[in-house]
């Protein structure tokens, strides 16, 4: 697996998802908070439901599940998501 990552430098927010084995909700929620930043964003080329163009968003694969770890063990020692957010944001 870790030879996948070092080829592979950008993931996209559904392919991280599936790697971190958690909801592509939980991957947009926590990029909108601020404490799970994209390393790069794009335009997408095509139409997006609804009718608008939208971003994709790429991130970095060690930093992002090491992120998404660090956020797994506050929230299991009882940190809320604001607390959470307060954490990584000072």
């Amino acid at each position: 697996m870790k030879e996948k990552l070092e080829e592979k430098k950008l993931l996209r927010k559904g392919e991280l998802a599936q790697l971190a084995d958690v909801r592509l909700s939980t991957i947009q929620h926590y990029t909108l908070l601020g404490i799970l930043p994209p390393a790069q964003q794009g335009r997408h080329e095509g139409q997006v439901p609804g009718g608008s163009r939208g971003l994709n968003r790429y991130y970095d694969p060690k930093f992002s599940l090491t992120r998404l770890e660090k956020i797994k063990q506050l929230r299991e020692k009882g940190l809320s998501l604001p607390q959470i957010v307060e954490h990584f944001l000072k």
